[in-house]
């Protein structure tokens, strides 16, 4: 039971301001609709798109596998990096004409017209001081229109160009949009943006989530969030594009470059083996020369091996210089982001320590988005790359000083196994000689040709072995702002808040509301509840109780009643308990001591003169200044001659004038003034049987509660018992109390009516 009221009693401030939370959770619902209204729609378009794994790929196949000279085994991380980089959102932004943006401005809302604007900009220059701010086109009819720019003016004609201090631009009619839109306004305030590239990427950007599906699966799933429909689905698809379209043009310009070395080696072996062939025949015919001996023949093959391994370390030298110039000429992100072709110059290592780049600044940007550049974390990933970079530099210049020692030992061996032929005829030699030119410059020659074949292959399938598999549709619907979800949520969080301010309010409120708050605070007992009432004159039932536990609990024949401040109740709950006494069949005086604001009078109808005062004053006889209000009850009123009251409680006579009162009646209820704020009610207290100490619900501030501890304490008062008055009550019926007084909502009709009165009460 005790945990059944103490659930209730937690529930009653939500209960008391269940109005308070409807008019918070009605005004959360009306500002989410106020703004759902203003706010701008947000479309989602997705694509999706497969990257090539060479492993397991289409280049995987042996008709396709020198057809992409850059490609690598792919990690997917790397490659949605490579989606959101700078020059892959750029270039797709720009392919949708995003440098010039239009919109029309409202009072509230502000809406982009993409390619519903009434006029059409055409760039021709522009300054860096016009980029990115609001360039406002008034249009006047369909031929003249004044643009305003900063503090500027200037009018023109559609049609022709328009020439500013900081940009010139063509403006055109948009005649279709007005056919498609007869309603639309030339009156509305428009204007259109010029966006510089870092602006571009910022929207973007904002918009754009790139994602693998799965690490293990080489699928892309591109999103993007748009305020236009048709934009949205545009780009999803144009960045999957754009980026099969850099892989493309990377292979190509891979390609060129290694047309361009290999013809210009092949020109010059050309010449060589043209010069071979014919030195070749002349000294076949000038020494009628048929064939060489075999040892001879086997000799010059050793060294014919040895200086095609020469010519294989010249051109590896060749393939180290290109490879030296793209390092020291580019930054890490320029050579890394054109990836070329590591393998063919200079081997794995340089491949492998490429991807490493590339995670090592694939690992940077994830930190970036979480810490500053000066964080410890990105700085010791800066260190790793330029530790990887300067590697590179190291085993490049390494791998030069190994070539330049492995030219020296085949030249020396060269030498050493042509000291062999010095023994072989002059014409032998010579022959074998120019036999050895010829062939190696052969060799060479169709090495050389073989290679620029399969480079020409590659240049020529102008293809990329990405593809799009899922290309984004027209989206229908918004994905933000979500209405239903935004209504529910703000009207969970006006609930909420309301509850909070009730709970606030009952919190910081310090008021007595409870019994528990009573015997919490006050070692003196409870002995009754009172209920709030609709007016004095209405009978109580709590009265009546506490009558019935005064009369079982002692024979009490004088009854004091007080309070901490004023207007606590003891007035009424003098009267009533008198009256509950009379009704009972006992004789009961009310004695009004409380001669500071006597009430007593006002409350029973009778006249206020012959009473307490005129007693002291003016020996008034005790049987005229008890005024009778109704069978077995009268009351001493607090008398007209109203003089200091502390003159007349300490006066000796005021013990005997009780007593004379006591003797006249079953039970005698004294009216104190309140005596927190006066001390006379204290002599009233020594003499009565018993004193009732009155607190008011949702009136008497807490720190009050222990003051008749205190004055029980100091003045030895032995019997004193607590009184709450005025509790607010409400039950689970189909109506509402106040007080004690149970309304049904028949009597006040209208669901209006029961909200104002829980108001009225609240704020009360």
């Amino acid at each position: 039971m005790g945990n059944l009221q103490s659930v209730k009693r937690f529930l009653m401030p939500a209960l008391k301001g269940a109005p308070i939370i409807l008019i918070c959770m009605v005004s959360a619902i009306m500002v989410a609709s106020k703004t759902l209204i203003y706010s701008i729609p947000m479309y989602e378009a997705t694509a999706r798109l497969k990257l090539d794994d060479v492993n397991h790929g289409l280049a995987d196949h042996n008709l396709f596998k020198n057809f992409d000279v850059f490609s690598f085994a792919n990690k997917i991380m790397t490659e949605v990096e490579v989606f959101k980089s700078t020059s892959i959102v750029t270039e797709t932004a720009l392919m949708l004409n995003m440098d010039v943006t239009y919109h029309r401005e409202g009072k509230i809302k502000t809406k982009e017209l993409y390619k519903s604007s009434p006029f059409m900009v055409t760039v021709i220059s522009k300054e860096e001081e016009a980029l990115d701010k609001k360039i406002y086109v008034q249009m006047h009819d369909s031929l003249h229109y004044t643009l305003r720019f900063n503090t500027g003016k200037y009018d023109g004609n559609f049609g022709d160009t328009l020439k500013t201090e900081s940009f010139i631009v063509l403006v055109n009619f948009n005649h279709q949009t007005f056919k498609n839109e007869p309603n639309l306004k030339l009156s509305d305030t428009y204007y259109f943006m010029m966006n510089s590239e870092e602006g571009i990427l910022a929207k973007v950007m904002k918009n754009l989530d790139v994602t693998e599906i799965d690490k293990e699966m080489a699928i892309v799933r591109i999103i993007y969030k748009d305020e236009i429909p048709e934009r949205a689905m545009l780009f999803a698809n144009q960045l999957g594009q754009t980026y099969i379209n850099d892989c493309i043009r990377i292979k190509t310009n891979a390609a060129n470059n290694t047309l361009k070395f290999l013809d210009s080696q092949l020109d010059i072996i050309s010449d060589r083996l043209s010069n071979s062939e014919l030195k070749l025949e002349g000294y076949r015919l000038k020494k009628r020369i048929t064939n060489t001996r075999m040892e001879v023949e086997t000799n010059l093959k050793k060294v014919a091996e040895l200086k095609i391994q020469l010519a294989n370390i010249e051109m590896n030298e060749a393939s180290l210089d290109t490879l030296d110039r793209y390092v020291n000429d580019h930054s890490p992100e320029e050579f890394l982001s054109l990836a070329p072709n590591y393998e063919s110059q200079g081997g794995l290592l340089y491949t492998e320590l490429s991807k490493r780049l590339k995670v090592l600044q694939s690992d940077k940007k994830d930190l970036l988005a979480k810490y500053t550049s000066d964080n410890s974390k990105i700085k010791i990933i800066d260190e790793k790359i330029k530790d990887v970079i300067q590697y590179i530099r190291e085993n490049i210049h390494n791998t030069r000083k190994s070539f330049r020692i492995q030219k020296g030992e085949i030249k020396r061996t060269i030498q050493e196994a042509e000291l062999d032929f010095d023994e072989v005829p002059t014409k032998e030699k010579e022959m074998v000689i120019l036999e050895r030119d010829f062939q190696l410059n052969q060799a060479i020659y169709k090495f050389l040709n073989e290679k620029r074949t399969e480079a020409e292959i590659a240049k020529s399938a102008a293809m990329s072995f990405h593809r799009i598999i899922q290309y984004s549709f027209l989206p229908k619907t918004p994905v933000s702002p979500k209405k239903n979800f935004t209504v529910i949520v703000s009207a969970f969080l006006g609930i909420f808040l309301g509850l909070g301010v009730v709970y606030v309010k009952d919190a910081v409120s310090a008021k007595v509301k409870y019994r528990d708050e009573i015997e919490k605070n006050s070692s003196i007992p409870v002995i009754g509840i009172v209920k709030k009432q609709k007016s004095a004159s209405e009978f109580s039932t709590d009265i009546a109780t506490l009558a019935n536990k005064l009369l079982i609990s002692g024979a009490y024949k004088k009854i004091a009643i007080t309070s901490t401040i004023p207007k606590e109740g003891k007035s009424y709950i003098s009267l009533n308990l008198a009256q509950n006494f009379a009704l009972l069949g006992y004789k009961v005086i009310i004695i009004d001591l409380n001669l500071h604001n006597p009430n007593i009078h006002q409350l029973t109808c009778v006249p206020l003169e012959n009473g307490v005062s005129d007693i002291f004053t003016n020996n008034l006889p005790l049987d005229e200044a008890i005024k009778p209000i109704s069978d077995n009850l009268g009351t001493i009123t607090a008398g007209t001659e109203l003089q200091e009251p502390l003159i007349v409680f300490s006066d000796k006579r005021f013990p005997k004038f009780i007593q004379q009162v006591e003797q006249l009646a079953d039970i005698v209820i004294i009216d104190t003034p309140a005596s927190g704020v006066k001390i006379d009610a204290i002599n009233t207290m020594l003499l009565a049987d018993i004193t009732l100490f009155v607190f008011r619900a949702g009136f008497t501030r807490k720190d009050y509660l222990n003051y008749p501890d205190l004055i029980k304490e100091e003045y030895n008062l032995q019997n004193m018992k607590v009184v709450l008055n005025d509790v607010h009550v409400t039950t689970n019926f189909s109506g509402f109390y106040t007080g004690s007084h149970y309304h049904y909502l028949k009597e006040k009709k209208g669901l209006m009516n029961v909200i104002k009165h829980y108001i009225r009460f609240y704020i009360k």
